[in-house]
């Protein structure tokens, strides 16, 4: 993404294109706000939110860094998301991320994720949106967390 300034993406958007964008809030290489900031001139370019999450959506993970790793719930299974969304049209209007006990290989395969190896899930939502948690259940559950705008109650 460091390198991918130019955020006309019509083209891409009329040949059918799929595009789902993440960064983690704690990436420690990439200024997250900069991806926000592409992200938001996006929208700009293509004239509403609405019609650019028709074909792009932008996913913030707290406490994440660079493609994983920290605090948050990093794991996603971004790559099954994506081909639901291309081949069967079912755009992503909740990920799932998994926090893990142990290390983890950046290069092996993550998924399915053993249930015995997580340590907690988290909801993630397309950009705007933020997860929140609802007061009941358990916060280590993704199902405890609902969609959220920021600023509203």
């Amino acid at each position: 993404m460091s390198s991918a300034t130019n955020p006309d993406l019509r083209a891409f958007r009329e040949r059918g294109g799929r595009l789902i964008v993440h960064q983690g809030w704690s990436d420690p290489s990439t200024a997250t706000l900069a991806t926000v900031d592409y992200y938001e001139t996006l929208m700009r370019v293509i004239g509403s939110r609405e019609r650019t999450q028709e074909f792009a959506r932008l996913y913030l993970l707290p406490g994440v860094g660079h493609c994983g790793g920290g605090r948050g719930a990093g794991m996603v299974d971004f790559l099954s998301a994506l081909e639901r969304w291309v081949e069967r049209g079912e755009a992503p209007e909740q990920l799932v991320g998994y926090h893990i006990t142990g290390e983890v290989d950046p290069g092996a395969p993550r998924f399915p994720i053993d249930p015995a190896q997580v340590d907690f899930t988290r909801a993630y939502y397309p950009y705007p949106a933020i997860a929140k948690f609802s007061g009941k259940g358990e916060a280590n559950d993704y199902r405890s967390w609902v969609k959220a705008m920021p600023g509203k109650k």
